[in-house]
C-alpha cells in the first residue's frame, strides 16, 4: 500500500475544534469548529486523508441526557464540512484509527452490555460514511489495536493498570483477521506516549528518566530493540507533566514531542502546550509553544 502523503502541516484538536499549524508552529488557524460554545460538544479522534487535503473526526454533544455522534469529514482548508453519517444515539463509542490505502476509514467501535461487559471490533466505513462493516472482532481478553500500520499486518496497544499510572507498551501482528500476541516494548511515561510508523516498522515513544527529563526511543520491530535517540528537558514553568504526545510526522522520519500546562477545570491565559520537532537523521529540534491551550490529541498523519 502507498504511504500516506507527506504532510508539512500539524492539525490538533482542542475540544470541540481542530486547528492547523506548519511544522514550524507559524499560520496557526481554525480549520473547523462544532457547537463551540457547548461545555457538552467535543472531538473525541480525528485522522488526516491518505493524500493529506481532508480530515475525518467524531464529534460528540449530549443534550437531555441523550449522547449523539456524528461522522464529519472536512476539507484541510476548513471548507466542505459534511456529515458522513449519524450513529446511534446513545449507542457504543468510537475511535478513529486510519485511513486505509482504498480509502476506507477504520476506526474501533466498543458496545458496552451492563453490568459489565465490552464488545471492541474494529470497522470499516467507505470515506462517504457508507457500508459500514466489521473488520475484526477483537476476542475477550485480547489487546485492543489502538495504532495500526497501513497496510494493517502490525499493531501497537497501550495497556494502563487501574489504580497506577503505569502505562506499557505492546506490539503484535494481524493477519487476516487475527490479532496476534503482542509482545511487550516498555513503560511510557503516559497513555499518549507512542507513535506506531506508517509502515509499521517502528514505534516511537517517550520515557521519563530518574532526572525529570524526557527520554524519546525508536524501538525496532525486526530486531525488537529500542535505542534512545533524543533527550528532552522538560521547561521550567511546567510543576507536573502531564499527558505528553509523541507522533510521527507522515512521510518523515520527524518525530513530534507535545505537552503542556492546564489549569482545572477550565484552564487559564497562562496555560500552554510545548511542542518539539525531531528529525532523526541529524538530530534537528525545532521548538514552539501555543498559549493558552494543553492539547495531546495532535494528528500528523
Amino acid at each position: 500500500a502507498p504511504p500516506a502523503a507527506t504532510t508539512n502541516a500539524v492539525y490538533y484538536v482542542d475540544s470541540a475544534k481542530i486547528y492547523s499549524t506548519s511544522l514550524t508552529g507559524s499560520d496557526r488557524r481554525l480549520v473547523v469548529g462544532i457547537d463551540t460554545l457547548s461545555t457538552n460538544s467535543y472531538i473525541s479522534s480525528a485522522v488526516r486523508s491518505n493524500d493529506g487535503n481532508k480530515l475525518y473526526f467524531f464529534h460528540y454533544n449530549y443534550s437531555a441526557g441523550t449522547q449523539f455522534i456524528k461522522l464529519y469529514s472536512v476539507n484541510k482548508d476548513g471548507t466542505g464540512l459534511t456529515v458522513l453519517k449519524n450513529m446511534p444515539a446513545n449507542g457504543p463509542e468510537y475511535v478513529l484509527l486510519k485511513q486505509t490505502a482504498d480509502n476506507k476509514l477504520v476506526f474501533s467501535q466498543f458496545t458496552f452490555t451492563p453490568p459489565s461487559s465490552y464488545i471492541n471490533t474494529l470497522q470499516t466505513i467507505n470515506a462517504d460514511g457508507t457500508n459500514q462493516v466489521t473488520f475484526i472482532t477483537v476476542p475477550a481478553g485480547s489487546s485492543y489495536p489502538g495504532q495500526l500500520s497501513a497496510t494493517f499486518n502490525r499493531y501497537a496497544t497501550v495497556e494502563s493498570v487501574a489504580g497506577t499510572t503505569i502505562n506499557t507498551l505492546k506490539t503484535g501482528s494481524i493477519t487476516g483477521t487475527t490479532i496476534g500476541a503482542p509482545a511487550t516494548v516498555g513503560n511510557l511515561l503516559s497513555s499518549n506516549s507512542s507513535s506506531l510508523s506508517n509502515d509499521g516498522t517502528k514505534i516511537a515513544y517517550a520515557k521519563l528518566n530518574a532526572a525529570g527529563k524526557i527520554e524519546i526511543y525508536v524501538y525496532d520491530v525486526a530486531t525488537a530493540a529500542s535505542l534512545l535517540k533524543f533527550t528532552h528537558t522538560v521547561v521550567s514553568t511546567i510543576p507536573t507533566i502531564g499527558d505528553v504526545s509523541v507522533r510521527w510526522v507522515a512521510g518523515t522520519d520527524k518525530i513530534l514531542l507535545g505537552y503542556g500546562k492546564s489549569t482545572a477545570p477550565i484552564g487559564s491565559a497562562s496555560d500552554f502546550t510545548q511542542l518539539t520537532l525531531y528529525t532523526l537523521s541529524n538530530s534537528a529540534e525545532l521548538t514552539w509553544r501555543f498559549e493558552g491551550d494543553n492539547i495531546y490529541k495532535i494528528v500528523t498523519e
